[in-house]
């Protein structure tokens, strides 16, 4: 019986180094590096906040993102499941159900998010992109918020 047992572990621990040789390729929420997909801009806010006065539909930023209503936009899946579109760059996060996590953390002078939403099949169908920057001087603060909403 012990000698059975011996067997048994000592070909089980000959499996283990097959494991990880084995395993798909590494995904980030589903997605692999390279994976491309194409959403449409439905809905964009424009904000700049001016101590308490609020100015809606301003011009976007210079640097970010600066798309229209109808715009389709590419993404692509980066280098450690990097979220990538043009004027964007996002780091993944994390997954949290069926909505892949991206962004920055967010600190006094701004930050930027976004996830992208997965149907039951793991595709991706729809997304938001959040962007904002804060700017303190004598006179007060400024603020400027971009949101987009994407889908299919």
């Amino acid at each position: 019986m012990r000698t059975l047992l011996t067997a048994i572990v000592v070909a089980c621990g000959a499996l283990l180094p097959l494991a990880p040789v084995q395993a798909t390729a590494k995904t980030f929420g589903g997605f692999s590096v390279g994976k491309e997909f194409t959403l449409t801009v439905k809905s964009r806010i424009s904000t700049k906040t001016v101590g308490t006065t609020i100015k809606k539909n301003v011009p976007v930023p210079t640097g970010w993102p600066d798309y229209k209503v109808g715009t389709k936009v590419k993404f692509t899946i980066g280098k450690g499941g990097r979220l990538t579109a043009k004027n964007v760059s996002l780091p993944f996060k994390g997954v949290s159900g069926n909505q892949n996590l991206y962004g920055v953390e967010p600190s006094a002078t701004g930050g930027k998010d976004g996830k992208i939403v997965k149907n039951t099949k793991g595709a991706p169908f729809a997304g938001d992109l959040f962007f904002v920057t804060r700017k303190f001087s004598l006179t007060g603060q400024t603020t400027n918020e971009l949101s987009y909403v994407f889908e299919k």
